[in-house]
C-alpha cells in the first residue's frame, strides 16, 4: 500500500494522502477507523528534578550515578515509545518528546492506549527512581490532532497542555496540581470540536513487582474506564445523554460536604441517582452495567480529589473566589471529557463500539 500510494506518488509529484487511506481500506476489509486517523503528540517533563540535582551537586558520585539512571530509562523509554508504534523526537534526561498512534497492539496482540503506553513509561521511571526514595515524577501533556492538522500548532497544543500542569497557578501551594505528576490531554476533532481534561496521577506501590496506582486514585480509575469494555452501538450517548438530567446533583452531593458522615450519604445518593435513572434494556446489559459502576466510581473519585484541591487555587487575580462552581465546572470537564475519549477510541465507521485495530 505504501508503495503504490506513497512512494510512487511522491515520485510523480501527486501524493493526495485520501489515496492511501482508500487504498488501505481496499486491502484490509475497511478496516481504517476514525482514531487511525488521529496522531497523539506527547511531550514529557520532569517533576522536581532542578531542586533534587541541585541537592546532589556536592556529592559527585550521587550526581553520576544520578545521571547514568537518567541514560539508562531513556533508552528504555525510547524501547517502549517504539515498541508501541510510536517514534522518539527527542528524549533527553527528564524530557520526552514523541509521536504515536491513539491505539496499537502489542506482541501478544493485546489493544492497547496511549495511557497505556503512559503507564508503561512511569513504571520503568520508578524502577530507575522508587517514589519512595525521591521525589521525582514525570508530567504530560498529549495532543491528538487529525493528520491533515498543521504538525508544529499540535506541537505546540502539546507544550502548552504540559505547562498546564507544570506553571498553573502563581505559588505552588495554590496550584490545582501542586505536586505536577499529571496529564494533561486535549482531542481535537476533525470537525473542529475539542475536548480536554488534566488528570492527577499519585505515586504508584511496588506490588508483586509491579508498580500499581492506589486503587482509588484518580489516574487508577480513568485508566480502568478507558479500559473498560462497552456492548451496544450508541451507549456511550445513551449514558452521557441520561446523565445530562442529573448531573448538577454531583456538585450539591459531593461538594458541599463538612465531615465524611455527609460524603457517604452524598455517595450513597449518587449511587441511587444512577440506579433509578438508568434502567433501560441497553444499560442492563453486562458489560454496560459493569461500565457504569466504574463510571459512578470515577465520579466519586474525581470529587474527592477536587475537595483536596485548596479553594486559593480558584481564586482570581482580582481575589475573586468561587470555588464550588468551578469545581463542579472542573469536575465535569473531566467527568465528559473521560467518557469522549472512551467513545473516540471505540467508534468505528459504524458508529459500533468494539474492538479493533
Amino acid at each position: 500500500v505504501v508503495e503504490e500510494t506513497i512512494e510512487q506518488k511522491i515520485e510523480q509529484g501527486q501524493l493526495d494522502d485520501d489515496d492511501f487511506y482508500k487504498k488501505l481500506n481496499e486491502e484490509t476489509g475497511d478496516a481504517v477507523q476514525p482514531y487511525h486517523k488521529y496522531i497523539a503528540v506527547v511531550n514529557a517533563d520532569g517533576d522536581n528534578f532542578g531542586k533534587y540535582v541541585q541537592n546532589l551537586k556536592a556529592d559527585k558520585q550521587k550526581l553520576r550515578e544520578f545521571s547514568e539512571e537518567l541514560i539508562k530509562y531513556g533508552k528504555k523509554a525510547k524501547d517502549l515509545i517504539e515498541a508501541y508504534g510510536g517514534a522518539s523526537v527527542y528524549i533527553g534526561g527528564d524530557d520526552l518528546l514523541f509521536f504515536a498512534p491513539v491505539v496499537s497492539r502489542d506482541t501478544d496482540g493485546q489493544r492497547k492506549t496511549i495511557f497505556d503506553l503512559i503507564r508503561a513509561l512511569d513504571n520503568c521511571f520508578y524502577d530507575h527512581f522508587p517514589p519512595d526514595r525521591t521525589p521525582l515524577s514525570l508530567s504530560y501533556g498529549i495532543s491528538f490532532t487529525y493528520y491533515k492538522y498543521p504538525l508544529n500548532e499540535a506541537l505546540l497544543e502539546s507544550y502548552g497542555l504540559l505547562q498546564q500542569v507544570k506553571e498553573n497557578g502563581t505559588h505552588q501551594d495554590k496550584k490545582k496540581h501542586p505536586n505536577k505528576n499529571a496529564i494533561a490531554f486535549k482531542v481535537l476533532k476533525h470537525s473542529g470540536q475539542f475536548f480536554e481534561a488534566v488528570i492527577d496521577k499519585a505515586k504508584p506501590d511496588k506490588q508483586a513487582g509491579e508498580w500499581k496506582y492506589p486503587g482509588e486514585s484518580l489516574y487508577q480509575q480513568f485508566s480502568e474506564l478507558v479500559s473498560g469494555e462497552i456492548e451496544k452501538e450508541g451507549f456511550i450517548n445513551s449514558l452521557t445523554h441520561n446523565m445530562a438530567f442529573f448531573q448538577e446533583l454531583f456538585g450539591e452531593l459531593l461538594l458541599n460536604v463538612v465531615d465524611e458522615t455527609e460524603v457517604e450519604k452524598g455517595e450513597h445518593a449518587i449511587d441511587q441517582l444512577f440506579e433509578n435513572n438508568l434502567n433501560e434494556s441497553i444499560h442492563k446489559e453486562a458489560a454496560n452495567k459493569k461500565f457504569i459502576q466504574q463510571v459512578v466510581a470515577f465520579i466519586k473519585t474525581v470529587y474527592a480529589h477536587l475537595r483536596k484541591v485548596p479553594d486559593e487555587a480558584y481564586t482570581d487575580e482580582q481575589g475573586n473566589s468561587t470555588p464550588h462552581q468551578l469545581k463542579s465546572e472542573d469536575a465535569l470537564k473531566i467527568i465528559y471529557s473521560a467518557l469522549r475519549f472512551v467513545h473516540f477510541v471505540r467508534s468505528t465507521n459504524q458508529n459500533k463500539p468494539k474492538q479493533h485495530v
